[in-house]
């Protein structure tokens, strides 16, 4: 019985820090971030590329909505969790701090320019990215 009150204890805790419907509005994403971690179906994006090196993926979001991506760019928006990148897609941010986000959404393997070992470029995959302001 103490065991089965300390994980409803441990379980009630962790639902109530994480916050599944962020609500974020458009100051707090402006300023440009850089990747730190990549994942490809969950799993470290570097097992997946073989004798290449992972570079990070620098994001800038502006004032009026203009984004770059490395070397692509456009309009960007934000409609509370969901992340619009015009010439890229939408993104979920599943967490958010003044300084770190976390971004994943489905796209085709071809999309991240990557040689994916195993993998596709019409395969539609899980790609998520954690970020820090730079």
């Amino acid at each position: 019985m103490k065991q089965l009150l300390s994980f409803l204890f441990l379980v009630t805790c962790i639902c109530a820090c994480s916050d599944p419907n962020l609500e974020l509005e458009e100051a707090d994403l402006i300023g440009v971030w850089r990747s730190e971690n990549s994942y490809i179906n969950n799993t470290p994006a570097s097992e997946f590329i073989n004798g290449s090196k992972l570079y990070s993926t620098i994001l800038g979001l502006k004032k009026d909505n203009f984004y770059f991506l490395n070397y692509s760019s456009g309009d960007w928006s934000i409609n509370e969790d969901k992340l619009n990148l015009s010439n890229q897609g939408t993104y979920t941010i599943t967490s958010y701090t003044d300084s770190i986000f976390t971004m994943e959404g489905e796209v085709f393997a071809g999309q991240l320019y990557w040689n994916l070992e195993g993998i596709p470029e019409d395969e539609i995959i899980l790609f998520r990215e954690d970020y820090r302001r730079d």
